[in-house]
């Protein structure tokens, strides 16, 4: 199995380190997701289908520069990239435009946010050893504050 952190030597372990990625908050897939239940509640028909609730378009970033933002906001730390060759998608990103047009929907959070807000979490539970559901409940009521949802 492959290991993308070694806990020991703080070191993050990267694969493809310029292969691109749409990194996203988890609470921005979610907002689709209640926003496309009311409308198939309200209109089964019309809001039927598919359904995509991926980043801004062009907006994915490579697995490096993801991993610099982690270092940065975890204060320390280090970057390895393994020689070994994996077979992956270099360029991945998701077509929101329906979710944009019919919905409204629209991610709110910037890659940098997105990677600050995922760091913070992981090191008031490991390091400070503080409770995730608090932290996580503070989280999405944050997030809904910020996306104006009550």
């Amino acid at each position: 199995m492959y290991k993308f952190f070694d806990e020991k030597k703080k070191t993050i372990i990267l694969r493809n380190p310029s292969f691109n990625r749409p990194w996203q908050f988890v609470m921005e897939p979610l907002k689709g997701y209640l926003l496309l239940a009311k409308k198939q509640f309200e209109k089964p028909r019309k809001y039927s289908g598919a359904w995509n609730f991926g980043t801004k378009t062009k907006s994915s970033k490579n697995v490096k520069a993801m991993a610099n933002i982690i270092v940065k906001y975890w204060g320390a730390g280090k970057i390895y990239v393994h020689k070994e060759s994996f077979s992956e998608q270099k360029n991945l990103q998701l077509d929101s435009s329906k979710a944009k047009k019919l919905l409204k929907w629209v991610p709110i959070y910037s890659f940098e946010k997105t990677i600050k807000y995922t760091v913070e979490w992981y090191k008031r539970v490991l390091i400070h050893k503080e409770d995730p559901i608090l932290i996580t409940k503070n989280q999405i009521k944050e997030y809904m504050r910020e996306s104006k949802i009550s």
